[in-house]
């Protein structure tokens, strides 16, 4: 890290809290900038395309613009979470982009399901770059470099020119509102990293964006979300699941649910009193298990530590008291 070298007699722990606090106060006061390394990217062309997108995911595909995005899960036949991303729709590409570690799973699943269509998957993962811009100053700073009309509505996007080289902006929310996903050949990536310094992003690590999703109740597969999940039960029905959509793989399971009007348990934000327990932490309620922690950690807004975790569905209002191990916590309701 850089403070390593221009602070050398630093213990190196303290280096690292310091980084991390600098980090935080970018991303939640001025304007952050992090490489989003390894998250998954699979590119699909073909006139096929966007119907068979349709066909295999939880969200409405065909009718999305170019420029456009949207949030959806990948579900086997039983109805259970194999992956979790954002398709943005191209001129003649649709992208699925998802957190780190899904590129496998999703190009066997997707090429499994490719029988007449015209489709033809590649991984881009590691291949091309992505940025993400984030905190207060984000649009400020973009605007400096871009110029004005930016993405406004949430997962749109538009090309655009930062530094001279070519890159793809959509507005996201994963680290608050007003964050921007950019996307970029990798040959470019540094140069579109440099402009945005000099408009007066600061670059940011991985740590502080840990603490800023949790914050803004991003659930990441892998930790948040599995094969043991519904989608359901995620607990981002508005955003990742058409309900009036025509058949797709795992749908079967998403109406039985969706006609049963619950699940028996939910992903919610909870605030925990004391030191930070690890995940998979069990949760009680008058000494009876209530849930289990995914991801946790130290809140700077809060002032205590947060976790994200699966609650019984009697236990996940808002306000709710639970116990964590010797520590009193309590449901709290995400984005912060």
């Amino acid at each position: 890290m850089s403070d390593s070298i221009n602070n050398p007699d630093r213990p190196p722990d303290e280096v690292d809290q310091h980084r991390l606090e600098t980090d935080y106060a970018a991303l939640t006061a001025e304007a952050g900038l992090l490489e989003l390394a390894d998250w998954t990217q699979i590119e699909l062309i073909g006139a096929d395309r966007a119907s068979f997108l349709h066909n295999i995911c939880t969200n409405e595909m065909r009718k999305l613009p170019p420029g456009a995005g949207r949030e959806a899960f990948f579900l086997n036949a039983k109805g259970h979470v194999l992956g979790h991303a954002f398709v943005f729709a191209g001129e003649s590409s649709h992208l699925i982009f998802g957190s780190p570690g899904q590129n496998q799973r999703l190009m066997a699943h997707l090429d499994r399901y490719i029988i007449r269509e015209d489709v033809q998957l590649h991984d881009r993962t590691g291949e091309a770059t992505a940025l993400l811009l984030a905190g207060p100053l984000a649009t400020q700073t973009l605007q400096s470099a871009v110029g004005p009309p930016l993405p406004t509505t949430l997962l749109s996007g538009i090309e655009a020119q930062i530094g001279g080289h070519n890159a793809q902006i959509q507005a996201v929310d994963w680290a608050g509102p007003g964050s921007y996903l950019i996307q970029s050949a990798a040959a470019d990536s540094r140069h579109i990293a440099q402009a945005l310094h000099a408009a007066g992003a600061r670059p940011c690590g991985a740590p502080a964006l840990e603490i800023v999703r949790i914050e803004n109740g991003l659930p990441l597969y892998g930790r948040d979300i599995s094969d043991r999940n519904l989608p359901q039960e995620v607990g981002r029905d508005d955003r990742a699941i058409s309900f009036v959509k025509g058949c797709y793989i795992g749908q079967e399971t998403v109406a039985r649910i969706d006609a049963l009007g619950h699940v028996n348990r939910l992903l919610t934000g909870i605030r925990i009193d004391g030191p930070m327990p690890p995940p998979e932490t069990t949760l009680t309620s008058d000494g009876q298990p209530a849930g289990e922690l995914t991801s946790v950690t130290a809140s700077g807004r809060l002032g205590a530590i947060l976790a994200l975790g699966y609650l019984r569905a009697s236990h996940a209002a808002s306000g709710t008291a639970l116990t964590c191990g010797d520590r009193a916590a309590v449901v709290v309701s995400l984005p912060l």
